[in-house]
């Protein structure tokens, strides 16, 4: 073992100068963060980073001073479930609240600072081309004309919000890169004296406390802000389209086939068009291979009929989000109920990664709680709530697979 930390070892001379190398490369990525930022603006800037550092500014504080007196707490049904799964609910609902306070409190922001948008002219390129999100035309409309009127204070403010995104990005990299090492050999290897740096020993305990908590606040925020700006029946047509067309082809294909068709009198059509080309075919072929191949194209028939029901159920959803976008009032509810499913979609896809770490460490795959402190609240939190609901669930498929 010693023989291979020897050979994980860092040369000498990149470990005396680490600290400068680290130094010098984080002077670079600001240097280009405000040059990039300057000439952009901040009203042109993206504030993904610093809406996702407000969410989690505001997690920790309302989960440090508030998580007790959660008023969630004191409802019949959550003050029924086991301790652990009361702490994850009120963390949980903590962590949607600071996200939606955060996106709340940044579209006022860009109420205010951002340049007003030529809306009419964005309206009418959205009829246009069905695919493209009003927002991104607005800004496309106004991106020549704008970007000559940007004043030095907005783009002095621009560079050093770009430099604050981009310290936040490096800072998440970082975090991140520190749990996962810490896990590997690398972690007593070449890699040893980095976590023996006073400065990171500090910060060791928040790191670890907090990292994977403020990564799932990063995915919830981002799909609710995705949310936002798709609108909810924009998004409900998404899916539609796609789960549409698939259950489209796939019943197309059944009926022929099945006895549902021949015993419902009101779909006697069916087997009346499967006969009607079984009968064409078998003028060229045997009459088995007739039947088969007339099912297979009354299903054909049937897959583009379905698609077209389907296609024009999608073309008025399309004119009824577009109608929503003209009128303010309705496309900011629309873009509010969006959020608010698309945050809770966002849960459970966090929810869903912790579990695939729960069940790997369960069959002893991989000792993932090692990757968070056991005071961390919203990773803490899920665990106990899989002890507590997947964990049986796990045992008896164990023992069933003996």
């Amino acid at each position: 073992m010693q023989t291979l930390y020897s050979l994980m070892a860092m040369p000498a001379w990149l470990t005396e100068n680490a600290k400068g190398i680290a130094i010098a490369a984080v002077a670079v990525v600001a240097l280009i963060a405000f040059i990039v930022g300057a000439v952009k603006g901040f009203t042109r800037l993206g504030w993904g980073a610093l809406i996702w550092a407000g969410s989690c500014a505001l997690f920790y504080a309302l989960e440090t001073k508030c998580h007790d007196a959660n008023p969630l707490l004191k409802i019949g049904a959550v003050a029924k479930l086991d301790p652990g799964v009361q702490s994850f609910v009120s963390t949980l609902s903590i962590a949607l609240l600071s996200i939606l306070a955060a996106l709340a409190v940044f579209g006022v922001v860009a109420l205010v600072f951002r340049p007003k948008k030529r809306r009419k002219a964005a309206i009418k390129h959205i009829d246009e081309d069905e695919d493209e999100d009003i927002e991104d035309v607005e800004e496309e409309e106004e991106r020549g004309g704008a970007q000559r009127g940007i004043c030095a204070f907005n783009r002095v403010i621009g560079g050093l919000t770009a430099v604050v995104n981009a310290v936040l990005v490096l800072a998440a990299i970082a975090c991140t890169a520190l749990l996962i090492f810490n896990v590997t050999p690398l972690r007593y290897g070449s890699l040893q004296s980095v976590y023996e740096n006073g400065f990171v020993e500090k910060v060791w305990d928040f790191v670890q406390k907090y990292t994977l908590d403020f990564l799932f606040v990063a995915v919830m925020a981002a799909v609710g802000y995705g949310g936002y700006r798709t609108g909810i029946i924009g998004g409900f047509r998404s899916v539609f389209l796609t789960l549409g067309y698939i259950a489209a082809v796939g019943l197309a294909f059944y009926l022929p086939f099945s006895k549902v068709a021949a015993n419902k009198e009101w779909l006697s059509f069916i087997g009346k068009l499967s006969d009607y080309f079984g009968a064409l075919i078998g003028k060229a072929l045997p009459e088995s291979v007739a039947g088969v191949l007339g099912k297979v194209a009354c299903g054909l028939v049937l897959c583009i009929g379905f698609c077209i029901v389907v296609a024009l159920l999608g073309l008025l959803l399309k004119l009824l989000a577009k109608a929503v976008k003209r009128v303010p009032v309705l496309r900011f509810v629309d873009g509010i109920l969006s959020t608010i499913v698309m945050l809770a979609l966002g849960a459970i896809i966090c929810a869903l990664i912790a579990a695939l770490l729960y069940i790997l460490e369960h069959f002893g795959v991989f000792e993932s709680s090692s990757l968070f402190e056991s005071s961390s609240p919203l990773m803490r939190g899920l665990y106990d709530t899989f002890d507590e609901y997947l964990r049986p669930l796990l045992e008896k498929l164990s023992s069933t697979l003996g």
